[in-house]
């Protein structure tokens, strides 16, 4: 496993190929501390990916944001070719690619 100093270089290394980008960091919900005390964690990955949040959760994977946009939009009487060109156009159009840090209770 890589060190949490390989981890940060590889973060400044795709926000310096990729300046325009955002970094957005994905954290455990489920490794936070309930009465609001501070929690360590540590990276485990980064990548560049899609980021989209649906009702207060943070999607990253293509195939799951695409399943929920066409969620959003099963109800508009649409065909499910209709439907298939709405989804690639919304998630074309409207969902950005970050520089995504996810981490873990450490």
């Amino acid at each position: 496993m890589k060190t949490q100093l390989e981890f940060l270089q590889e973060i400044i290394d795709l926000k310096n190929k990729n300046p325009e980008t955002e970094i957005r960091f994905c954290v455990n919900n489920e490794e936070l501390a309930e009465d609001g005390r501070w929690t360590a964690h540590i990276i485990y990955k980064v990548e560049i990916s899609p980021w989209y949040i649906d009702g207060g959760v943070i999607m990253t994977d293509e195939d799951a944001i695409k399943e929920a946009i066409a969620d959003d939009h099963c109800d508009d009487e649409l065909n499910e070719n209709e439907l298939d060109k709405l989804v690639e156009k919304i998630y074309n159009t409207q969902i950005k690619y970050m520089i995504c840090v996810y981490t873990g209770a450490g």
